[in-house]
């Protein structure tokens, strides 16, 4: 390796190999999450049911997530048909997204879980 460059060098105790497990042992190096939102898709349904229509800013406000988060939040109730795009912009801040055909039935299965 050139002193130019700029990766560490990066060495793996492979003693562990042969005990107890193995290099399986140490597990994932990151774990996968899978979103389960139930309690945020009934927050959002709550809201769009008060108010009409959500946008991204006001998920991420009520949340504390990032832009990515709220969006795949948004899309996500948006693929499931609890919610539709109620604005003819298609990204931006603008976009705001109002009760889609399945609202009632998703805030029925929801109430079901607690």
């Amino acid at each position: 390796m050139k002193s130019t460059d700029s990766y560490p060098r990066i060495r793996v105790d492979t003693s562990a190999v042969g005990q107890a497990g193995g290099v399986r042992a140490l597990g994932p190096a990151i774990a996968y999450r899978a979103r389960s939102g139930d309690d945020t898709d009934r927050k959002i349904v709550t809201i769009v049911r008060e108010i009409g229509t959500i946008t991204g800013r006001v998920v991420r406000t009520m949340f504390d997530v990032q832009l990515a988060t709220a969006s795949r939040i948004l899309s996500d109730l948006v693929d499931r048909g609890i919610l539709v795009k109620a604005s003819t912009a298609s990204r931006g801040p603008s976009v705001t997204y109002g009760p889609g055909a399945k609202p009632d039935s998703m805030c029925a299965s929801l109430m079901l879980t607690r």
